[in-house]
């Protein structure tokens, strides 16, 4: 598996807080990275981004998409809705 450098996630999560202030529809800030030694540095195996969505699950879920598609993550993000057992799955 190729690890992403150990920013990736933090960038992400600020392109996300960014977008869904934008549009009014929350915000997004990093819960946790996990990382691994790889070549002699450190790779992102993982990172947790916790996010709110306000009002609009739908648009806020698009959004979510749009950005994590831009920056080359979507095919590995889940979302979890806090409290619920429930997965949502992305739109393409």
């Amino acid at each position: 598996m190729l690890g992403r450098a150990p920013r990736f996630g933090h960038r992400i999560a600020e392109a996300l807080d960014a977008a869904l202030r934008k549009s009014g529809l929350g915000h997004a800030e990093v819960g946790g990275s996990s990382m691994r030694p790889e070549n002699g540095t450190f790779v992102c195996t993982s990172t947790s981004v916790d996010v709110l969505i306000l009002d609009d699950l739908t648009r806020g879920v698009g959004v979510v998409s749009r950005v994590l598609r831009d920056h080359d993550a979507a095919q590995t993000a889940t979302l979890h809705p806090a409290g619920k057992p429930d997965v949502i799955t992305l739109p393409a």
